[in-house]
């Protein structure tokens, strides 16, 4: 373990989280914001619903256990990633994951 601490004012590592807060607020208010609700409640679920709930509440029903799930996992994972000292592998795999699936859509 080093016993140094982090750089401090490091113009890479300052730039490098801007760009991942820009994107990450990009994505949050466009897509998970604006634009999967509908095409998720129009294309997916359809007019009809699904077993008669909307397309609205699945939508809502779908972020909860989600969230749920999130609210579960993290700790487990922080810990994991903590303790194995891999916090870049699991912030950049989860990134890259991310961004997979977005672009899936």
């Amino acid at each position: 373990m080093s016993t140094q601490g982090p750089v401090k004012n490091d113009r890479r590592t300052i730039f490098g989280w801007a760009m991942y807060d820009w994107a990450n607020s990009a994505y949050s208010t466009v897509i998970a914001g604006a634009v999967l609700p509908v095409y998720f409640a129009n294309e997916v679920v359809g007019d009809d619903g699904w077993n008669g709930r909307s397309g609205e509440s699945l939508w809502a029903l779908t972020l909860s256990l989600g969230t749920l799930l999130l609210f579960l996992a993290m700790p487990i994972l922080g810990a994991i990633a903590d303790y194995s000292a891999s916090k870049r592998r699991f912030m950049m795999a989860f990134a890259y994951g991310g961004a997979l699936f977005t672009t899936g859509l």
